[in-house]
């Protein structure tokens, strides 16, 4: 399964502050516009569930210019019987959507 949001944000410290969860990146208002930002993290939820979370802004911004804040979660689960995979999405949802939500 997989979130992905495009945020479109005015290059201001202050508006960049308001508009990403600071727990995700170094706070602007000490180091200025943005201009670049990439982060990953990866791991496992359990030992058949794997999850992926990219965000970041891409390498073409430009100075003052709004950027474009890219939040991309992914997760999946390896092994799963063709009749149950609906079931697992409604499950996975369930239980992933608020980590998604909370990053913005």
């Amino acid at each position: 399964m997989r979130y992905i949001n495009k945020l479109t944000i005015e290059n201001t410290s202050d508006a960049v502050n308001a508009s990403i969860n600071s727990e995700l990146t170094v706070s602007t208002k000490v180091l200025g516009t943005l201009m670049r930002f990439k982060s990953e993290y990866a791991g496992k939820i359990d030992e058949n569930t794997d999850y992926m979370f990219r965000c970041g802004v891409s390498d073409e911004q430009k100075n003052n210019e709004p950027v474009e804040f890219i939040l991309d979660y992914d997760y999946s689960q390896q092994d799963v019987e063709a009749d149950c995979v609906l079931a697992l999405l409604d499950t996975m949802h369930e239980k992933r959507f608020s980590f998604f939500w909370w990053s913005f």
